[in-house]
């Protein structure tokens, strides 16, 4: 069907869909790019995931290719990146054309009419990654990866197939510069690239064809937030409001009987997160707050969040505690049936209660809570605020935890525990 020289072009012959406008330049160069290890790094509205999927579904359909499709936990790759590469997005269309392809969806593998063949998967299936030999492999949101899974997939990375270099190709936003990927990938100041690894980089000005809104609002992001995730740099977070609690993240693990509670911040443009964990006994008797439950999306309505949170706590047993300045919100999530309950949201009082748990290693937070760990590296103070208030953007899982902790505090749920 294709082969490596016109892989750089979608032709009328392969699955991917006719996109309503042309690529960007650096998207293009993406896509032509033939390095053994490639990363498609940048800020929001970068077109990511869209780019990564092309550039997967292009490779696919050569025929005899085994291609991968790779994100830390398989729950979110669902979520997300198979949706851009199946569904609509929008007024764009899936990637994927329909009725160019099979999708088993029990073994999670999408065969090419007339190609090859993609399998999907989180690296949090062992088996998976470990028995799959493949052409390539793409990776989404590959920051959130550790350098033991992306060797991992590089040894995966070794089936022969005349016209289609091997390749492992990724995109993600911008991390720290201690971040393997950006030493690896020479992102980190004064650092050089490994051998045969290239690195695309992109802001969000770039983007000529994002709503000129959109841009604008994002240029409003102060420090850190805004070099990450406008100017799409890869920098250190200075000021963290919680600074201990990436140190609270553990491999995700079934929560133990105690009591749940959860803390809700509304949004629909912006993002709805609720965030839902256990206080229990440890073996030595010392209370523990466990956050195990994350329901992070925008422009959803509020029934499907409810089932969500539902589903996630069946008994009906979680109290959450939610924003409240949106008291119709929370008798929404009442009527469907979601013990829902005004937060005590005394910024300086709630923090405090956050640094308090974490500083009595009575936090700990589950990894596939992935936007709570994203947000921990970046909610910052403002510097230019005389209160020294943290930046109010990019803090909906933040405001989720600081409710919670400050039930926590003011209601003394810790001892419900002890």
């Amino acid at each position: 069907m294709t082969s490596a020289s016109s892989l750089a072009v979608a032709p009328a012959s392969l699955p991917v869909q006719a996109e309503t406008v042309p690529l960007l330049p650096k998207q293009m160069r993406y896509l032509r790019a033939q390095e053994r290890e490639l990363l498609f790094s940048g800020a929001f509205g970068a077109g990511k995931t869209r780019v990564l999927c092309w550039k997967l579904v292009m490779r696919a359909s050569v025929p005899g290719a085994v291609e991968l499709l790779c994100r830390k936990h398989n729950v979110t790759l669902k979520r997300t990146t198979l949706r851009t590469l199946l569904k609509p997005d929008g007024n764009l269309p899936p990637v994927l054309r329909p009725g160019t392809y099979r999708h088993n969806k029990s073994e999670q593998r999408i065969e090419i009419i007339g190609g090859g063949e993609i399998m999907y998967f989180g690296l949090d299936d062992p088996e998976k990654i470990g028995s799959t030999p493949a052409t390539g492999a793409g990776v989404d949101e590959a920051v959130e990866l550790d350098e033991a899974d992306w060797d991992a997939l590089r040894g995966r990375i070794r089936v022969k197939l005349d016209g289609l270099p091997n390749q492992l190709y990724g995109a993600c936003n911008p991390g720290p510069p201690t971040h393997f990927l950006a030493q690896r990938f020479g992102l980190a100041k004064g650092m050089d690239a490994v051998k045969d690894c290239a690195a695309i980089t992109t802001c969000t000005p770039e983007n000529f064809f994002l709503p000129k809104d959109y841009v604008h609002d994002i240029g409003k992001f102060v420090g850190v937030q805004r070099q990450r995730y406008y100017e799409g740099l890869w920098v250190a977070a200075e000021g963290l409001v919680f600074p201990g609690l990436l140190d609270c993240f553990i491999p995700h693990q079934k929560a133990p009987s105690g009591f749940n509670v959860g803390g809700v911040d509304f949004g629909w443009r912006n993002p709805f997160c609720a965030l839902g964990g256990t206080i229990y006994a440890s073996e030595g008797g010392k209370p523990i707050l466990y956050i195990w439950f994350e329901d992070y999306a925008s422009e959803v309505p509020i029934m499907e969040h409810a089932v969500n949170m539902n589903r996630a706590f069946p008994d009906g047993d979680c109290v959450w505690y939610c924003d409240p300045e949106d008291p119709e919100a929370i008798r929404d999530l009442r009527k469907y049936e979601c013990s829902a309950k005004k937060a005590y949201n005394k910024i300086i009082y709630s923090i405090d209660a956050v640094n308090a748990l974490i500083a009595n290693d009575q936090l700990f937070i589950s990894d596939m809570c992935v936007h709570t760990k994203e947000e921990a590296s970046v909610y910052c103070y403002n510097h230019e605020d005389e209160k020294e208030k943290p930046v109010d953007k990019f803090n909906h899982a933040m405001s989720a935890i600081r409710y919670i902790a400050s039930a926590v505090k003011k209601f003394k749920l810790l001892e419900w525990a002890a």
